[in-house]
């Protein structure tokens, strides 16, 4: 919304677009993320022969990266809040703020399910830092948006 009605920015239009589209790509996410889950129920529940641990370990690989896409996903409407909340309508700066909150929430939330994963997988720790990290990029541009 705060896009739609960032009419002194010069590429609102475009803006509002790109927020459609992550939109879209979130909600495909939230589906990958429940078939991931399946893959991994799927290989705990496999016959107890040699490659269960491996194909546990895959799955729940899959089921790490799905979350980081979604952290991806909230940096990029954190990235499009914040600098709404700074250039677009005074007016919807609060809708700005909430929706950048809203997204360093998601990308937390996020984060915990890909450290679940890792831990339960002993998965390769760099999962989880790219994880945090993307939280930590998050924290920094609602810190920049409260001009703090």
């Amino acid at each position: 919304m705060a896009a739609r009605f960032a009419d002194d920015l010069e590429d609102g239009q475009e803006l509002a677009a790109a927020a459609d589209r992550t939109r879209d790509e979130s909600l495909d996410l939230g589906e990958q993320d429940a078939v991931a889950y399946g893959e991994v129920l799927r290989a705990a529940r496999s016959a107890q022969d040699g490659d269960r641990r491996q194909r546990i370990r895959a799955a729940l690989t899959t089921a790490a990266e799905v979350p980081l896409g979604m952290i991806a996903r909230a940096q990029d409407v954190g990235r499009l809040a914040a600098r709404l909340a700074r250039e677009g309508n005074p007016n919807l700066r609060g809708d700005a703020l909430t929706a950048l909150t809203l997204a360093e929430a998601a990308a937390r939330s996020a984060a915990l399910l890909v450290r679940l994963n890792v831990e339960a997988g002993a998965l390769d720790p760099d999962l989880l830092s790219r994880a945090w990290g993307g939280c930590r990029d998050l924290a920094a541009e609602l810190d920049g948006a409260l001009g703090e």
